[in-house]
């Protein structure tokens, strides 16, 4: 057949709270041969119910009716089958929507106690009954796979394949980024925690302190009102996304642009992650930033996608509060896998154990369960069996708290990991200290310790409409408030004259846009009543699309003749700086010509959706 496994993993055993313990496996699938060169599936368009693919995939010469379910989920009691769920539990549960179709789970339920294995088969051979025992199981499988570092690699290379997929001419793909970030502006983000040691420094100047908790002003919409200029970033993107030893460069301006003149001091915060190197360009009307993320010398590939923060301050003349801007930023790996490194040499007398995960560990009290990973240079056999030569013991030492049982999850090749259950009852900055303790046949011993932390608590914003201003102790991204507002214009507001040159509005009318103000910001204008919008509309519904349907392609026609008026606005600016230099050769578009261009493209849009 020839499918090979990307993944295998096995965690044993898993306790579950007062019914005993089971065994999970997880294996991920690599993809077939004959479709190497296709990206992974997408997300279903419908977030909230993912669809259950059929046809001929990795995984359906390993299910019993692969296409009637995708039951790649199966509950095993004395090696058989008495359960099982299929990939929307991968996909809503877990989160891994783009690995779902490749991904199966076995979970044995053997080492549950008889009364509970007694609860969940109630006299029936048709599925488990769903009271206690079987949320229990549930619960236990969500925690142990939803935070998994190897499932989020593997969803992450995934994912970064459908980012890598030729899409056509570079700058289109660039343009695409842009409106799509535009129109939906990255969620909001909470505020760090308020400890003065978490608080990070910046490079330069005023900032070369620890920052203070402070008024900080974003391009925001929650906090206070504030006037004065924000901080922007181009391209214009919620995350950066970078690879190893390959630069990217971002430009950071001010809105609106003339007043970066009146900037005292603009800086960069000093990154948490040392690997990754900014370099600062200083020019006349913006900053150049270049991102570098460089592996360091012991880096453990494994630690990808790596997940840090980019943050940049300034100060403005007559402005008492920092300008702020953070973007997320995730460095993957190599888009070319590098040459195999060879394979660690495993023996029968294992000499050493160490933990490769960064210290101290995040510890999430109550939430999923936290993966350390471990290495050592036994062969794999010495940890099967039962029992196996070679036994592991992790424990929590510290004397002040009372810490669940620790299980053992073995990956292979020399990879081990434990999964540490967080109590509920932890405190904030709590810092733990950990033992493993790993015994051969004749009484070898390996030790290996690390710590663990709860982090600080998140700090909540209050929710108020159309803010700017938030206080907060480390500046975070917020929803960006879009520098322009949409009038939608029908038929019974055609007498308005609101139209090109003060005329009022016609069938033939795709759009228009008025200069922003000292009051109001940029205007665009849409036409829903266009005459080509409205044949289009009617031939949809003659051919009995459904709704969903309709309303997406009438967005994505919205979306793009918004997106081209707000791009007319950009293009009068410049022909009217560029006038300023050079009058006599530089025209400045005239209210006719927008006209005809927003016609002309809101008809060509329509035409291409045909």
């Amino acid at each position: 057949m020839g499918t090979q496994s990307t993944l295998e993993k096995l965690w044993s055993p898993v306790p579950v709270p007062t019914y005993g313990h089971v065994k999970i496996r997880a294996v991920v699938l690599a993809r077939k041969k004959t479709d190497a060169s296709a990206p992974a599936p997408a997300p279903a368009h419908d977030e909230e119910d993912p669809v259950i693919e059929s046809g001929d995939g990795p995984l359906d010469a390993y299910l019993e009716r692969p296409r009637h379910g995708k039951h790649c989920i199966v509950f095993l009691i004395n090696g058989q089958r008495h359960h099982a769920w299929d990939n929307t539990f991968i996909a809503r549960e877990l989160g891994f929507k783009h690995i779902r179709v490749r991904t199966i789970i076995m979970v044995d339920l053997d080492g549950l106690k008889p009364e509970a294995v007694a609860d969940i088969i109630n006299g029936s051979r048709q599925g488990f009954y769903e009271g206690g025992v079987y949320a229990s199981i549930r619960e236990r499988v969500i925690a142990t796979l939803k935070d998994d570092p190897d499932l989020k690699k593997e969803e992450a290379k995934a994912e970064q394949e459908i980012a890598d997929a030729a899409t056509g001419d570079e700058s289109i793909q660039k343009k695409l980024d842009e409106l799509i970030e535009e129109h939906h502006p990255a969620g909001d983000h909470q505020a760090e925690g308020a400890t003065p040691t978490d608080a990070p420094a910046a490079e330069n100047g005023m900032f070369g302190r620890k920052l203070v908790r402070q008024d900080v002003v974003l391009d925001g919409t929650r906090g206070t009102t504030a006037i004065g200029p924000t901080l922007t970033i181009e391209p214009n993107v919620s995350v950066l996304r970078l690879r190893p030893d390959a630069p990217r460069t971002v430009v950071i301006r001010s809105s609106p642009p003339e007043e970066w003149a009146n900037k005292i001091e603009v800086a960069v915060a000093r990154q948490t992650d040392p690997a990754l190197q900014v370099a600062l360009e200083h020019a006349p009307d913006h900053l150049r930033l270049t991102l570098t993320f460089v592996e360091p010398k012991d880096f453990d590939e494994d630690e990808y996608p790596v997940r840090t923060k980019l943050k940049v301050f300034a100060r403005f003349k007559s402005y008492d509060e920092v300008r702020a801007l953070e973007r997320d930023v995730i460095i993957n790996p190599p888009p070319e896998p590098p040459p195999p490194r060879p394979p660690p040499v495993l023996s029968k007398s294992p000499s050493f154990l160490r933990v490769t995960s960064r210290v101290p560990v995040k510890l999430v009290p109550g939430g999923p369960s936290t993966h350390v990973r471990l290495r050592w240079d036994g062969e794999d056999s010495l940890l099967i069996g039962s029992p196996a030569p070679w036994q592991f013991v992790a424990r929590c030492t510290s004397t002040s708290h009372t810490f669940p049982p620790i299980t053992l999850g073995i990956v292979g090749g020399g990879k081990l990991e434990l999964l540490l259950d967080t109590p509920a009852e932890l405190a904030p900055l709590s810092m733990l200290d950990f033992e493993v303790e790993a015994r051969g046949p004749a009484h070898e011993l390996l030790r290996a310790t690390f710590q663990g932390q709860v982090p600080p608590p998140e700090e909540k914003e209050e929710k108020e409409v159309e803010a700017k201003k938030v206080k907060a102790f480390a500046p975070q991204l917020v929803q960006r408030k879009p520098n322009y507002q949409i009038v939608i214009v029908k038929k019974k507001t055609y007498d308005l004259s609101t139209c090109w040159e003060g005329k009022s509005w016609t069938d033939h009318e795709a759009g228009y846009f008025t200069e922003p103000t000292a009051t109001a910001p940029l205007t665009l204008y849409l036409n829903e009543d266009y005459a080509p919008l409205e044949a289009y509309r009617a031939k949809m519904m003659d051919k009995k699309l459904d709704a969903k349907t309709v309303a997406e392609r009438l967005a994505a026609y919205k979306s793009l003749v918004l997106f081209h008026l707000y791009q007319m606005h950009k293009a009068k600016k410049r022909r009217e700086s560029e006038a300023q230099q050079d009058p006599d050769s530089v025209k400045v578009p005239e209210d006719i010509d927008f006209r005809e261009e927003v016609n002309r493209v809101a008809s060509t849009i329509v035409l291409a959706s045909k």
